[in-house]
């Protein structure tokens, strides 16, 4: 009788659904920043700025982070917390995209970058044990990375879905600067 893939068990499937919906959260926004402040008439000087604080917010607390993933307990409470610091950035950035507002909100979309990859992977250490840990990611020789290809399929359906989203919504096919004014 074939023995189950531990890579396929159905207690993986939460993680699976989470690395897919939080795939774009975790690599940053920074080019989404940059279109948007460029939109909304931006010196680009000031957008270098704001992109180069983004990543140094990043840089600052990956040392940081390490620390406290490993010594909580609570890793799912952890990434609750991290995607709420993130979307409230969003949301400060869409009120009002003012100098302090931006660096504010790059440092708060920011941040969590710092925590998300690392506690999804502590879960998945968690979850799926040392001796399997490499094939979620990295695949083995007969198969593909679990993790990372729902990752992708996150990436790609969000890009796909803001496609479909404009072509209803926008009154032109690519958004001019004059559009977000």
């Amino acid at each position: 009788m074939p023995t189950q893939n531990p890579l396929r068990s159905s207690r993986n499937k939460p993680l699976e659904w989470l690395y897919f919906f939080i795939a774009d959260v975790e690599t940053g926004l920074g080019p989404f920043l940059a279109a948007f402040l460029s939109a909304s008439e931006w010196n680009p000087g000031y957008v270098g700025y704001a992109l180069t604080f983004q990543g140094l917010t990043t840089v600052a607390f990956q040392t940081p982070a390490g620390p406290v993933i490993d010594s909580s307990r609570r890793k799912r409470l952890l990434i609750f917390v991290n995607l709420m610091v993130s979307a409230i950035g969003a949301l400060l950035l869409a009120a009002r995209p003012s100098s302090p507002a931006v660096f504010s909100s790059a440092f708060l979309i920011d941040l969590p970058g710092a925590f998300l990859g690392p506690t999804l992977a502590a879960i998945t250490l968690g979850l799926v044990g040392g001796d399997k840990f490499d094939a979620q990611f990295f695949g083995t020789r007969d198969s593909i990375p679990r993790a990372m290809s729902f990752a992708r399929y996150g990436s790609v359906s969000l890009g796909i879905a803001s496609a479909i989203a404009q072509c209803f919504w926008s009154p032109s096919p690519l958004p001019s600067p004059a559009y977000w004014r």
